[in-house]
């Protein structure tokens, strides 16, 4: 059974039960309430955002391998929710009840804080990060699917090119390899549970399936559609077959085919096992791709553009390749071109 309706019903109906509630609570904030507050409240404020907050941070991360702007971050970002609306709303009736002085004071001071943090800190938390230099980067990496010679030139091509590649395989002695060639691994199966805790995607917005297994490559490609979004993963060509299933290939059919959209896993292990290698060329007004093309009598396979910004596009059946002066082509040489 289908478990992403029910998750996405269930974050739609926390949200609705938690604003309902929150509207609940701050109903019985008035403004003579909100009235009552002096300088003090003020005070609690500062001194719970810059004093303790920071204090408790330092204490906890005691030892641990965070750097000071790591830190710095942690005791930054701290906002209050409908915990702490909620319990000081159930302590200021109790409270009240029994005639404690200064109870009245209670939610509004906890609503003070509320609204503050979550304003201030939310405003102001992504460009700390960014200060600090610890934002996370650009989710414009490469998830792919395998470890295998195949997986493994593409990982170094695109590593070379600057991007955060990781490379998923169940295969230890492929995962070995890749990792002799300073690559990014993940042990094991990416589909797994252990892999949703484990694979870590952080700078991660792309996926290639470029392993032997056509089944592993379908499941990943559907799997991380929707967590890397449409148009982010990619699908590769198969061999016709009778034994192919064709509501996997109906299901994937939205999906943007590789390259020239004919060449298969098996077409790319075949020239890399004779040698095939990746070639970056950089186009300028002088020389394009069609000049790139008859050097080499034809024999390459283009893969991807990188642009003088650094954004990469991807080589699809519907979307050929088209560098401008300026942009880095990575292409698949083959063997017996004339300039391999």
């Amino acid at each position: 059974m289908p478990t992403q309706p029910i998750l996405e019903f269930k974050e739609t109906l926390s949200i609705l039960l938690i604003s309902g509630l929150f509207i609940l609570l701050a109903a019985r904030l008035s403004l003579a309430q909100l009235g009552l507050l002096s300088w003090e409240a003020w005070a609690f404020l500062v001194v719970l955002v810059w004093v303790a907050r920071p204090l408790a941070v330092w204490v906890c991360t005691w030892g641990s391998s965070l750097s000071w702007r790591e830190k710095a971050l942690l005791a930054w970002l701290s906002p209050r929710g409908i915990v702490a609306a909620a319990v000081a709303s159930l302590f200021a009736i109790r409270l009240e009840a029994l005639e404690v002085p200064g109870a009245e004071l209670l939610v509004p001071i906890t609503f003070l804080v509320i609204i503050s943090t979550v304003v201030v800190q939310s405003l102001f938390s992504r460009p700390l990060a960014r200060f600090l230099k610890v934002d996370a980067p650009t989710a414009s990496g490469f998830l792919i699917i395998g470890a295998n010679p195949v997986a493994r030139a593409f990982g170094s091509a695109l590593q070379e090119a600057g991007f955060a590649v990781r490379l998923c395989d169940h295969n230890w002695d492929a995962i070995q390899e890749a990792r002799m060639a300073s690559l990014s691994t993940y042990y094991g199966n990416p589909l797994s549970e252990h892999a949703a805790q484990h694979l870590g995607l952080t700078g991660i917005g792309h996926l290639l399936p470029l392993s032997p297994y056509r089944e592993l490559n379908n499941l990943a490609a559907l799997h991380f559609e929707h967590i890397l979004g449409h148009g982010n993963v990619f699908r590769l060509a198969v061999e016709s077959s009778r034994n192919a299933r064709r509501h996997h290939q109906q299901a994937l059919a939205h999906l943007p085919l590789l390259f020239d959209g004919h060449t298969t896993f098996t077409r790319l292990s075949s020239l890399i096992g004779q040698g095939a290698v990746m070639r970056h060329a950089r186009i300028s007004d002088n020389f394009d791709i069609e000049d790139y093309r008859r050097i080499h009598q034809d024999r390459l396979l283009t893969l991807f553009t990188l642009s003088a910004s650094g954004r990469i596009r991807i080589a699809t059946s519907a979307k050929p390749l088209n560098p401008k002066a300026g942009d880095t082509l990575i292409s698949l040489i083959f063997p017996d071109s004339p300039e391999f």
